[in-house]
């Protein structure tokens, strides 16, 4: 199950540091998140979803674990690929910010995961 804590928001809520864990895995990490301004106050955003071209990857140590931790409380990840030699679980979120999950294979390359039957 996916479980965010340990939150902290430094610097006017432009900073977050979390905690995150899928299932058995866990992974600490402080990401810095900055907000659009125009004329000394919140704006000036693009048009269209707030998210949009906005990929944020993480390495793990089994991106195939990740797929299948998350897909058991209901999580909806794109099905397992291989680049780059990294297997690669991605999801995107309502906001259109895609999280990558990767990590190393020997697999060959544009390889798509088939679930064991």
């Amino acid at each position: 199950m996916w479980m965010a804590s340990d939150s902290r928001l430094r610097n006017s809520g432009s900073v977050t540091a979390e905690s995150i864990g899928v299932g058995s895995n866990s992974v600490r990490f402080a990401v810095m998140l900055q907000e659009y301004w125009k004329d000394g106050r919140p704006g000036g955003w693009p048009a269209g979803p707030l998210g949009q071209g906005v990929s944020i990857c993480f390495t793990c140590a089994d991106a195939i674990a990740v797929y299948h931790d998350s897909r058991a409380p209901g999580l909806k990840p794109a099905r397992p690929f291989v680049g780059n030699n990294l297997w690669v679980t991605l999801f995107t979120d309502p906001d259109e910010y895609r999280l990558d999950f990767e990590s190393p294979t020997d697999v060959a390359e544009d390889t798509i995961y088939s679930d064991p039957k």
